[in-house]
């Protein structure tokens, strides 16, 4: 094999190497801002707390999610262009559906007043992922990466 396709694989795999312990250290920061945001809703729900320590609490469960963004970024960056795309996709089919639920909450609101404890702005957090997660569904399966594509070859 020539060395020019020779370095090439070497520098690929090894760009590999690195996003997967990149992602894997994004997937720990994901975890520990969802159980943060999860600790913090239950107390914030079930407890008898002052005004200022609800407003820390909920200021303090940001810190792991600003990590998660800022290893995702980075994660992003060092990936190649058919993968940076394929997240472009995703977050730009998942954006446009977060506005949609929203405006369709806020209307639906204007109408008869929604119980916010059945619809409110915090139900729609697991859907802003889902749709991120639809977007990355279809994106894959676009460029030919989902799973199913893999078992075909």
């Amino acid at each position: 094999m020539p060395h020019c396709f020779t370095k090439t694989v070497d520098s690929y795999e090894s760009a590999n190497v690195n996003l997967t312990a990149q992602n894997n250290g994004t997937a720990t920061w994901a975890l520990v801002s969802l159980v943060a945001w999860l600790a913090s809703r239950i107390y914030l729900m079930e407890f008898d707390y002052p005004k200022p320590l609800g407003y820390s609490i909920a200021l303090l469960t940001l810190v792991p999610f600003l990590v998660f963004l800022f290893r995702f970024f980075k994660a992003v960056r060092s990936v190649d262009e058919l993968e940076r795309q394929v997240q472009l996709e995703a977050l730009a089919l998942a954006f446009p559906l977060t506005v949609l639920g929203l405006l369709l909450l806020s209307l639906l609101q204007m109408v008869a007043p929604l119980n916010a404890e059945n619809w409110s702005y915090r139900h729609l957090l697991p859907m802003v992922f889902i749709a991120y997660l639809f977007g990355l569904m279809l994106a894959k399966r676009r460029y030919g990466l989902s799973e199913t594509a893999a078992e075909n070859d």
